[in-house]
Parts: C-alpha cells; structure tokens; sequence
C-alpha cells in the first residue's frame, strides 16, 4: 500500500527539488499529484491493488496476508455494545487505505495552497511575463517599501 502511494509523491519530490522548478511549475505538479492521488481513492482501486498484492504473494510462495489479531478495547471504551473486528483482509487494510491518500491528499493541500506561495506565483508571473496585471499593482508596491 505505502509503495502504490509513495511513488507518485516521490516523484513529486524529485520534482519540487530540481534546479528548474518554478513557483507556478511547482503547484502545477501538486495539483497533478493529488488528482492522481484522489484518483486512487475508490474501492475498485483499493482491490485491484489488494488482488495485485495477493497474487505476488501467491507467486513469490510468502506467508498469506492475514488480518492481524484483534484485540478488545476495554469495556469502559465500548460499554455494553460488542467492538468491532475485522473478519477479511479487505476489510482491515481497507480504512488503512483510505486514511494514507487522505492524509497525503490533505498535507499537499495544506502545505502548497498558503497566501505566500500564491503571492511568490504572481511575483514569478510578473516576472517571467514584465506584464502587471491591474490586480496586482499593489503586490509590486508592497515590494519597494
């Protein structure tokens, strides 16, 4: 699972980090990165992933993926209802899933949707392009004093 989402962001990574990167290229390759990561959210992904890992299993002759044991929280956390227990490995690792592209979805969007980094972007445009838009006038006076 870590792999299938890792990869995107690795890529991402050594694309953020080259020595041509520019403001606006950069938010281009997020935007990129969480529609393919958002893509990924959908339970047919999750089984074909799970299908793929089950047959190299089968292949390589390694120990089945199995749900781990299950353990019964306290009764003062759950009262008098019985906790739940995952009985399939879909259903263990599926929530796992899910919570890894949410978390990862959520720091990129966090991380690259800041008021700075969109200021930097329309400094990079005026200067990549010498043209101001009237919007931005005061952007390039907040800058001479």
């Amino acid at each position: 699972m870590a792999l299938h989402v890792f990869t995107p962001l690795e890529t991402l990574n050594r694309a953020l980090q080259s020595s041509y990167q520019t403001v606006g290229g950069m938010i281009d390759a997020v935007t990129e990165i969480k529609t393919e990561l958002t893509a990924m959210r959908t339970d047919a992904a999750f089984e074909a992933l799970l299908d793929a890992v089950i047959q190299r299993q089968q292949a390589m002759d390694l120990v089945p993926v199995d749900v781990p044991r299950q353990r019964r929280p306290p009764r003062r956390f759950t009262g008098p209802a019985p906790s739940h227990t995952s009985t399939t490995v879909c259903e263990h690792y599926r929530p796992i899933y899910f919570s890894l592209l949410d978390n990862a979805v959520g720091q990129l969007t966090e991380r690259f949707s800041s008021v700075g980094l969109a200021r930097y972007k329309k400094l990079e445009d005026v200067l990549l392009t010498g043209e101001v838009p009237d919007e931005d006038q005061d952007l390039c006076s907040s800058i001479q004093n």
